[in-house]
């Protein structure tokens, strides 16, 4: 579409629906191996375990033996989706306008190229900021504006060949932010249960627990020894009134896994994982 778009303070655009694409594509890609990966797990676990979100017992050594040695991977998607949950980035009022533009072009609005001016730059506008802050009179909910939560509803909006109002893009944003949290959801809730059933099998079968780490990478130690620290279970030193703690039993065993297995590749090991800044739930397997 080649519809001139007046753009405030800007004069007028001539959006690109080629350059739109290029931003979605932009948009998605970073995100798609961390919703693979939720995916993958998550068909695994419910085919294996059962349903994600329901607390099984008896199934502590098949979630360790099966995903002790995706904890990491889990890990780092969650991460990488709660930055989606976040909104930041947000996109930009001219990408955003962009993105839009492949919309229109790809459903063929029928409107005039007056109607379809406006309503573009309607839906541009909800971009902008200063909308939240009139929240309170409008009674319209915050969206989430990362790009990927853009981008996403405008491939759905295609899919289904509908778009008339800003309301519809609003509430296909507010789905594709729904399922970013699912997926959040999902994988918090796996690795939760993979750390502790990595601490109960280390007080109920240690030579499970030690055949088990045998065959995992230094990474899966290195993630699950700072896990333990969050809760609690590293060495504290000397503080006052209080003497210096060695550490927990298990905190101690995975210390001296990741120095075993650090040899000859102890900084390169030591310098990948990212550290955690979420401490598991303490639920019960």
């Amino acid at each position: 579409m080649g519809t001139l778009v007046k753009m405030p303070g800007k004069g007028v655009a001539r959006p690109s629906s080629s350059r739109g694409l290029d931003l979605m594509n932009q948009a998605i890609e970073p995100f798609a191996p961390a919703l693979a990966i939720s995916k993958r797990y998550s068909v695994r676990w419910e085919a294996s375990i059962g349903a994600i979100g329901l607390v099984y017992t008896g199934h502590g050594r098949e979630i360790h033996r099966d995903f002790l040695p995706a904890f990491v991977e889990m890990d780092r998607a969650c991460d990488t989706l709660r930055g989606i949950k976040s909104g930041h980035p947000e996109v930009d009022r001219v990408s955003a306008l962009s993105m839009l533009n492949v919309l229109f072009a790809a459903i063929g609005k029928r409107k005039s190229d007056e109607d379809s001016a406006l309503l573009l730059a309607a839906a541009a506008d909800m971009f902008n900021p200063a909308n939240d802050v009139l929240g309170c009179i409008t009674k319209v909910e915050r969206i989430n504006r990362h790009p990927l939560i853009l981008a996403s509803a405008i491939k759905k909006l295609i899919a289904t060949a509908k778009f008339t109002s800003c309301a519809e893009l609003h509430e296909a944003m507010q789905s594709v932010e729904h399922f970013i949290g699912i997926q959040v959801w999902h994988l918090e809730f796996m690795t939760e249960r993979i750390y502790l059933a990595d601490a109960i099998l280390f007080e109920q079968d240690r030579t499970a627990w030690d055949k088990a780490y045998a065959n995992v990478d230094c990474e899966v130690v290195l993630a699950m020894r700072e896990s333990s620290e969050m809760m609690g279970e590293g060495p504290f030193p000397e503080d006052g009134e209080f003497p210096a703690t060695p550490g927990s039993p298990r905190w101690q065993a995975l210390d001296d896994l990741v120095k075993a297995k650090s040899q000859p590749r102890r900084v390169a090991c030591e310098t990948t994982v990212a550290k955690r800044t979420r401490k598991p739930k303490p639920v019960e397997v």
